[in-house]
């Protein structure tokens, strides 16, 4: 099966249902476009629900939330694809990617030396 992800597989994003269809299925699982809330990203990671993120900085709190996030995915393993085509959230996302990786290249060079 040539599938690379699910996304939205669920309606309301039930952290026990992702976490009970992540365990039947061979397809990752991708959620998040929709949520506001940080709680449920730090849940849904802690519950290993989910394969990939996906937040809207237009929903999720705007940059400063999409980079907590970020942080967040990468400490649990879990790839971040950013979402949102509207309302802003698409330059939003560009910029909150663009400040990640300066973060992550500037962590490097710091752990280099």
């Amino acid at each position: 099966c040539d599938i690379a992800f699910f996304e939205e597989p669920l309606k309301g994003n039930d952290i026990p249902s992702l976490v009970e269809l992540r365990r039947a299925i061979n397809i990752p699982l991708a959620s998040g476009q929709m949520i506001q809330s940080m709680t449920w990203f730090r849940d849904v990671l802690n519950a290993g629900a989910l394969d990939i993120l996906q937040p809207n900085a237009a929903f999720c709190g705007g940059i400063s939330a999409m980079l907590r996030i970020m942080a967040l995915a990468e400490a649990h393993g879990v790839p971040v694809t950013g979402a949102g085509g509207f309302d802003g959230g698409a330059r939003a996302r560009r910029h909150a990617r663009s400040a990640w990786r300066a973060c992550s290249a500037a962590r490097a060079v710091c752990h280099a030396s």
